[in-house]
């Protein structure tokens, strides 16, 4: 299908899993790339593409992940609320296809990031690395582009739901670190307090990534009221901060934000631990040491009994090289020197 002059965009696929070639151009341009609708592999291996009966233009430009032509059909006009088969909105359907290429995106990073410890390999040059390097932020940026396009065309956002946890799309883009969407999502006005199956809030979410960021900017719009929510688990932000494997500065500033808009770290989670507990069981000093001042009860036990002190990899270590020193002295008194006494006694019997 070619847009021309009164073309319809809103036709729809009439055949299930209809397959286009991919040579089919469906837009007008002076680029012959950016006009084709094929040319990605599908689950079989070919070059075609399936497409879902009931399937618009704009979803099928989204599905087969071409950004440029998705921004030229709702420019166009191309409705964004239409919804598929499945009750998808468009944006939905441009989400979840955009995770393919931000996958890309990370590991062409990971991959570029390896390349260049290998500099002393002589068919390496740092110009080959810039290529792949502006590649990469190519794709990202028109993926990005092409979201904020459908975030701000779409109406109620808020019914977007992804995923078998059914995230908010906030949620999605705090998980992703993707700030310029979260801020575009959070000025359509959404509920910042809006939960996923698992009771997490977007406060819970950035709190575990350490996005410190982002957490002002949901702050701002009203999550303060739930920052002591905990979530299905019985975590709250503030313990999600201390659990999500994040460098202890960025544990740090995040806690520090959470206290400041009324974080009580004194609330029991999950196995009845406090933020505490997690603190110094994953060895955060400057975390725990600001929790401590900010009202942390040390003498709070968990369901086991265990106090913060007990979960500390200092006091693990002290209690191994204690072990050890224990083992060391049975090794020598029951042992070494048993032996050593009996070799003297033959050895004098020998003489």
């Amino acid at each position: 299908m070619v847009v021309g002059d009164g073309a319809d965009l809103e036709v729809r696929a009439e055949s299930n899993r209809e397959m286009l070639d991919p040579a089919t151009p469906i837009y007008p341009s002076d680029d012959p790339d950016a006009c084709r609708c094929g040319g990605e592999e599908n689950e079989n291996g070919t070059g075609d593409v399936c497409v879902n009966i009931g399937d618009t233009a704009l979803m099928v430009a989204c599905r087969l992940r071409r950004w440029g032509m998705v921004q030229f059909l709702v420019g166009e006009g191309a409705n964004v609320e239409a919804e598929d088969a499945g009750g998808r909105k468009v944006l939905h359907i441009a989400y979840e296809a955009a995770k393919y290429d931000f996958d890309l995106y990370d590991q062409g990073m990971e991959r570029l990031a390896r390349k260049q410890l290998k500099q002393s390999d002589a068919s390496l040059n740092d110009l080959d690395l810039q290529e792949e390097s502006n590649a990469l932020d190519e794709m990202h940026a028109a993926v990005i582009e092409a979201l904020k396009v459908l975030i701000a065309k779409t109406t109620d956002l808020q019914s977007i739901r992804v995923g078998r946890m059914s995230w908010p799309l906030l949620h999605c883009f705090i998980a992703r670190g993707f700030e310029e969407l979260v801020t575009c999502v959070l000025e359509r006005e959404v509920n910042v307090n809006a939960v996923d199956l698992k009771n997490n809030t977007a406060l819970h979410i950035a709190a575990l990534r350490g996005n410190s960021y982002v957490l002002p900017l949901l702050i701002e719009r009203g999550a303060e009221a739930d920052v002591n929510r905990q979530n299905s688990d019985g975590n709250t932000p503030l313990i999600c901060a201390q659990v999500g494997s994040q460098p202890d500065g960025s544990v740090q500033k995040v806690s520090e934000i959470l206290l400041d808009h009324g974080a009580d770290p004194n609330i029991r989670g999950g196995e009845g631990r406090t933020a505490l507990h997690w603190a110094v069981g994953e060895d955060l000093i400057e975390t725990e040491q600001l929790l401590l001042e900010r009202g942390a009860d040390q003498e709070m036990r968990d369901l086991d009994g265990r106090t913060a002190h007990d979960f500390s990899n200092r006091n693990a270590a002290c209690d191994f090289i204690s072990l050890l020193g224990l083992l060391s002295f049975l090794f020598f008194c029951f042992i070494w020197y048993p032996y050593q006494a009996m070799r003297s006694r033959r050895n004098c019997y020998d003489y």
